[in-house]
């Protein structure tokens, strides 16, 4: 007994990050993939040179470092488990970074881990913002050496500022949060041995990172992808409500049960409680609380103003609560020497409030305003916030071996298995045949753009297709070849197949993404 407990005591982080990389690489095998995750897969395996693929990122709203890393699997393999694998080392990367050096107990470690966003949304599925979220984990790592260097941090921000939108925002808020804490020393009691060389350079990496970015993000004249390059100006309160609401949700996990003005009203004060309780708390540590400020105002001003969004893309809110928990507490520990960063578990910011305290009284800064009640009450809101999240991602993770995410696996499964790889493919709408094309590493005839392709991109020329226009094409198409063709619908054929024999295969229910189930059918001509 006393020999486990020495290797759960010694070799916890070991052990939790082995548990995470086992489930995770488990789920990611079992994982039916969707058409965002597989979209990216296939641009950067049928590109036919880094020109081709950053042409076709400029339509994806997302800067390309994920997609070059892409590009480079591709070589070694066609099997879009490959990105997975990808995916899954840089989740196992960021948790070995959270679990070795955030300030906090190790079963809160552990539980935000197995949480709904650290275990299923950027675990899970395969997509480039958990590659954001390892250069800020990284980032809040090296965020004391900017006392001595900004280099790290330049470098770091850059990269992040290339995997994501998302990233992006949160990398601008920190580093507009350095540049306020270098210009205002005195304010935030900061000195920094870093020469302006130094300062200088960085912010030129920085820059060169994010204006790479913007090439990348802002789309071209013929991209209608989330409303192309409109903005939703004006103040429509319902609208400010609905986005600050997603606060509450993202952190509780708790969904509104309506889109009720009543209840978007509920949900907005809620979350504005969300935002005064965090806010209050971190006032003790005003840089961390200028970047929880910034960040917050950035992703919830690009949502009001240009794309709504759903949970993952909010879910950054939920994590820059943790970046900042977690820098507000290394901040405290920096002041103690004796304390081991890597070895240091807070349990609160309520100690960490007290050694700023003390810090003040040297500097001559006092808090004047004392909360007792709201440092006390941080521990029950943190841990059950947590623990909200663990419900949430196992049940998620669990659910997932249950209701398959898409249809498409099974779909190119059965394809495979019935030889049917050798008809002509056929599928309709064309955004929807992009994981059964990535799993068939095959492309598939699109009536919308009348060609064969692998993945979609939004813009200008590419329309919808009825049933009855797919048809009129498939006639055509066997009127230049007797191969037998393949049709795959997201639902039942709506037409009549006049002058054409149609002969139903299978049907593949839908899973969590509703649009994604498949009907197959064998087409061929001169029906009787």
């Amino acid at each position: 007994m006393r020999s486990l407990q020495l290797i759960l005591t010694q070799h916890w982080r070991s052990l939790v990050l082995g548990l995470y990389s086992l489930c995770g690489l488990v789920g990611l095998w079992n994982h039916a993939m969707w058409r965002d995750e597989l979209n990216v897969w296939t641009i950067a395996r049928d590109s036919d040179s880094l020109a081709d693929l950053f042409a076709a990122i400029n339509y994806e709203g997302h800067p390309g470092l994920w997609y070059l890393l892409l590009y480079g699997v591709q070589f070694l393999t066609q099997n879009p488990f490959g990105m997975q694998l990808l995916h899954g080392a840089i989740a196992a990367l960021a948790g070995w970074l959270f679990l070795a050096y955030a300030p906090f107990q190790p079963i809160q470690k552990t539980v935000f881990l197995f949480g709904y966003f650290p275990f299923f949304e950027y675990f899970l599925i395969s997509r480039n913002y958990n590659l954001g979220i390892l250069a800020l984990f990284a980032v809040c790592v090296l965020f004391s050496r900017r006392r001595r260097s900004y280099w790290e941090l330049g470098i770091l921000l850059a990269l992040g500022a290339n995997t994501s939108a998302y990233c992006l925002f949160l990398t601008g808020a920190i580093a507009l949060t350095l540049a306020i804490e270098y210009c205002f020393p005195k304010v935030f009691a900061f000195q920094t041995q870093a020469r302006q060389f130094n300062v200088l350079g960085s912010l030129v990496i920085y820059s060169i990172g994010v204006i790479a970015a913007f090439a990348q993000l802002l789309p071209p004249a013929d991209s209608y992808l989330h409303g192309g390059n409109s903005l939703r100006l004006g103040f429509h309160l319902y609208r400010f409500l609905d986005v600050l609401a997603q606060v509450w949700v993202t952190h509780t996990l708790v969904v509104q049960p309506s889109e009720r003005f009543l209840d978007v009203t509920i949900f907005g004060l809620l979350s504005a409680g969300l935002l005064l309780f965090f806010g209050t708390l971190l006032r003790d540590r005003p840089i961390i609380l200028c970047l929880y400020i910034l960040g917050n105002l950035e992703i919830l001003g690009f949502a009001y103003l240009k794309f709504a969004g759903g949970l993952r893309h909010y879910g950054h809110l939920y994590i820059l609560l943790i970046l900042c928990l977690w820098l507000a507490q290394n901040e405290s520990m920096q002041t103690s020497p004796q304390n081991n960063v890597h070895e240091q578990s807070t349990t609160s910011l309520i100690s960490s409030s007290a050694r700023f305290s003390s810090i003040n009284q040297k500097t001559g800064r006092e808090n004047h305003v004392k909360l007792p009640f709201l440092r006390a009450s941080y521990p029950f809101v943190f841990n059950l916030m947590l623990g909200l999240q663990l419900v949430m991602g196992l049940i998620t993770f669990t659910n997932d071996f249950i209701t398959p995410y898409s249809a498409s696996k099974a779909t190119a499964r059965y394809i495979q298995a019935q030889n049917l790889e050798n008809y002509f493919i056929v599928g309709n709408p064309d955004m929807v045949m992009t994981p059964i094309s990535g799993y068939l590493n095959r492309p598939i005839y699109r009536a919308e753009t009348q060609d064969l392709g692998s993945y979609v991109l939004f813009k200008q020329g590419r329309g919808d297709a009825s049933h009855t226009e797919v048809l009129k094409q498939i006639k055509n198409l066997l009127t230049q070849s007797d191969r037998p063709i393949l049709l795959i619908l997201n639902r039942e054929l709506e037409t009549e197949p006049h002058g054409l024999d149609v002969k139903f295969l299978k049907y593949f229910p839908d899973g969590v993404i509703h649009d994604e189930e498949f009907y197959l059918y064998t087409i061929h001509g001169n029906a009787n």
